[in-house]
C-alpha cells in the first residue's frame, strides 16, 4: 500500500468498515510509514472529541429562515435560468430569419439580378413581373411567355 491508497481508506478505516486484509495492509503501512504513522491515532482523537460533544437545540425560528433563504435563492436562480433560455431562444430566432433571409438573396434567380444597385426585393418584383403576363382578357395570371 502507498500513502495515496492509505489516504483513500483512512476514513472507512477509523469508522471500522473495512475488512480484515484491508485493515492489516492500513495498519502495516501506517506502521511502517513516517508521514502516516501517527495519522490514524489523531484522526481516531478528532473522531471521538466530535462525539462526546453534546447537541445543543436551534434558537425558535432558525429552521424557518434557513429555509426561507433557500427558497429565495432558488427563486433567484429560477430568474436568471429564465432569463437565459429567453435569450438562447432569442438568438436561435435571429439565426433562422437571417438564415432565411440570406438564403433568400442566395437562390434569387439571376434573371432578377439587375446591374443597377436595387434591394433583392425590387430584383424579386421585377424578376416576377417580367416572367409572368397579365391576361386582362380572362383577368387571369398567365405564368411563363
Amino acid at each position: 500500500m502507498n500513502c495515496k491508497e492509505y489516504g483513500n481508506k483512512i476514513n472507512a478505516y477509523i469508522d471500522g468498515l473495512l475488512t480484515q486484509p484491508e485493515r492489516e495492509l492500513l495498519e502495516k503501512h501506517a506502521s511502517s510509514c513516517k508521514k502516516c504513522g501517527n495519522h490514524p491515532a489523531s484522526l481516531r482523537n478528532v473522531r471521538l472529541s466530535l462525539l462526546s460533544l453534546k447537541k445543543m437545540p436551534a434558537r425558535p425560528g432558525f429552521e424557518a429562515a434557513v429555509m426561507a433563504k433557500i427558497n429565495s435563492a432558488a427563486q433567484a436562480a429560477s430568474f436568471f435560468e429564465t432569463f437565459f433560455a429567453a435569450a438562447k431562444a432569442s438568438i436561435i430566432v435571429s439565426l433562422f430569419v437571417f438564415g432565411i433571409i440570406t438564403a433568400f438573396d442566395y437562390f434569387t434567380p439571376a434573371v432578377a439580378a439587375s446591374k443597377t444597385s436595387d434591394n433583392s426585393i425590387a430584383a424579386l418584383n421585377r424578376y416576377v413581373l417580367q416572367s409572368s403576363a397579365v391576361d386582362m382578357r380572362n383577368e387571369k395570371l398567365v405564368i411563363g411567355r
